[in-house]
């Protein structure tokens, strides 16, 4: 599982191949020091400037050295420790502020809704606008999707599984078996439930499972937090502290999951009840908000 106490930035301009002046920022992170951090992060704004100033460098290759290569650069809010002192999680901060569990070994899995079909509105020069999908359709979706879950779900009879209700789809939680997030057994399910391919490649990276426990704040009417972490400016440290007081109480009224069913009868294993209780204290309200 990777996650880091420290973090650094380099803010400083660089020269592109093209002769143009570049912004460039790196984050360096660290589990030793910030000052340890700080080389680091000085050690990779070189190497992303030798990059930038390579002539007729293309934009996936820098693309790639960004995405996927390295952890992402979150805020580490609480180890998770179980009552025999194994670490079993850490609650890190993303991008856009929504607090993350992050596990080693218990087998979260997010399925989408499919896009809905839409059909031509007209086969003249107009027909380049699509209608949108009909009322109906969007109200019989979760349920046939659910059916479809399950229908995978049980070609795993030796699985128990829980399902989540999210904003976008399902939530599946495996019940009965410590998983590897980079396994064959893993990387199958990933396949078979349809998970996002980014998704499954940053459990990969990050070399555990990751579940959302707060909303997107988009969702609750907000914008996105503002800056980027690390924020070392006090400047940027009361602003994000204004956005997170705000985000705080929005986040009150909306609900990030709700229960839906188990599939399967083998008994819960103790690692992974007590990850989920701290995942349902989060993501279920006793009284069940807009979904978010």
């Amino acid at each position: 599982m990777q996650y880091f106490k420290f973090a650094a930035r380099v803010d400083r301009e660089s020269s592109g191949g093209d002769g143009r002046r570049l912004l460039l920022t790196a984050i360096g992170q660290s589990n030793v020091s910030h000052e340890d951090a700080q080389q680091n992060a000085e050690t990779r704004w070189a190497a992303m400037n030798k990059l930038v100033e390579t002539p007729f460098a293309n934009r996936d290759s820098r693309r790639s050295y960004e995405y996927g290569e390295r952890p992402v650069a979150e805020e580490l809010i609480k180890e998770l420790w179980d009552e025999q002192g194994s670490l079993v999680g850490a609650l890190t901060r993303n991008r856009y502020g929504a607090i993350i569990l992050n596990t080693p070994h218990v087998g979260f899995f997010d399925i989408d809704f499919p896009e809905p079909t839409t059909t031509r509105a007209s086969t003249s020069w107009f027909g380049l606008f699509r209608k949108a999908a009909k009322p109906s359709d969007l109200e019989s979706q979760p349920d046939a999707s659910r059916r479809e879950l399950i229908q995978k779900l049980d070609l795993y009879p030796s699985l128990s599984f829980r399902i989540y209700r999210t904003a976008a789809g399902f939530r599946v939680v495996v019940l009965n078996r410590l998983l590897n997030p980079d396994s064959e057994e893993t990387k199958q399910l990933f396949q078979d439930l349809g998970c996002d391919k980014l998704y499954c490649r940053l459990c990969q990276t990050q070399e555990c499972f990751r579940a959302r426990l707060t909303p997107k704040p988009w969702r609750c009417g907000l914008p996105q937090p503002p800056g980027r972490y690390p924020r070392e400016h006090p400047k940027q440290q009361q602003q994000f502290a204004t956005w997170l007081q705000r985000y705080n109480a929005a986040m009150s009224k909306v609900s990030v999951c709700n229960w839906v069913q188990e599939v399967g009868t083998h008994p819960l294993l103790g690692e992974i009840d007590f990850v989920l209780s701290i995942h349902d204290a989060f993501t279920i309200h006793d009284t069940p908000g807009k979904l978010a």
